[in-house]
């Protein structure tokens, strides 16, 4: 889930919305039992995190267990949300994984870095064939047993990134290793500013699946004080009419309004 803007009531809407959706999923299922993963039941099972940014402060938290386990902490986010004082971005996710390792350190949000100054976060949902990925970026595979599949996706942009391609090219690098769906949120620090993005994509055969696309898809909404991007479980328990992201559409968002240069991913 993204939210962009000021209007702190509605954000708070959504993210209660968006924690009854992640307890009852109810297309999780159906599209795990699609993706063969037939344990997965209605709830992300691994790692959440978020990232709120204001004027003058980040915010960043990670952990390893199923937010239902972790209430303390998404009432903390409510908290500092409602303080607040005028813009604010926040990014959030749950996560659930088919293979490799589960760790608070492997949680998303997932820090970028690269030579040429570009720092930030991202979150990333979605099935690459990381094995094959990590082949086509000359990445050792076998090293990254007690890491994460979004370690090698992240240095495949990275990568495109050095090489001073745009964002939106960059982030088309790990689509040669797609499986399914490809959905993407950051937060970057520019040379010359910060910035904020969205993408949304899911594999063309997957869009006449309609259980698939169902699932994949994401909506947003614009209200004059508030911009939201979420996925479509949200819908069932914040009905509004929503619009639906193109394939591969990409919003980018100029984050103007920090006051100082306090962000970095050192820290």
């Amino acid at each position: 889930m993204f939210l962009k803007w000021k209007n702190k009531k509605l954000a708070l809407e959504y993210l209660d919305a968006f924690y009854n959706a992640w307890c009852n999923d109810p297309y999780l299922e159906n599209v795990a039992k699609l993706l063969n993963v037939p344990w997965i039941k209605n709830q992300h099972i691994h790692w959440w995190g978020y990232l709120l940014v204001s004027s003058d402060s980040i915010d960043l938290y990670r952990n390893w267990k199923f937010f239902y386990e972790d209430k303390k902490w998404f009432d903390n986010l409510k908290y500092k949300l409602k303080n607040i004082n005028w813009e604010f971005l926040l990014m959030t996710e749950l996560r659930i994984t088919d293979i490799w390792y589960v760790s608070a350190f492997t949680a998303h949000p997932f820090p970028i870095l690269t030579k040429n100054a570009y720092d930030g976060w991202l979150f990333f949902n979605g099935l690459l064939d990381y094995e094959k990925l990590a082949k086509l970026e000359n990445i050792d595979y076998s090293s990254y047993s007690k890491k994460n599949g979004t370690i090698i996706m992240s240095l495949s942009i990275w990568n495109e990134l050095e090489k001073w391609k745009s964002f939106k090219e960059a982030i088309k690098s790990p689509k040669k290793a797609l499986k399914s769906w490809y959905n993407l949120m950051s937060f970057l620090h520019w040379p010359n500013g910060y910035k904020a993005y969205v993408n949304s994509y899911v594999k063309e055969e997957l869009l006449e699946h309609k259980i698939a696309y169902d699932y994949y898809k994401l909506l947003y909404k614009e209200y004059w004080d508030l911009f939201f991007v979420g996925s479509s479980a949200i819908w069932v328990y914040k009905k509004e009419d929503y619009n639906i992201m193109k394939n591969w559409e990409l919003f980018e968002f100029d984050i103007k309004w920090i006051n100082e240069f306090y962000f970095n991913t050192y820290n």
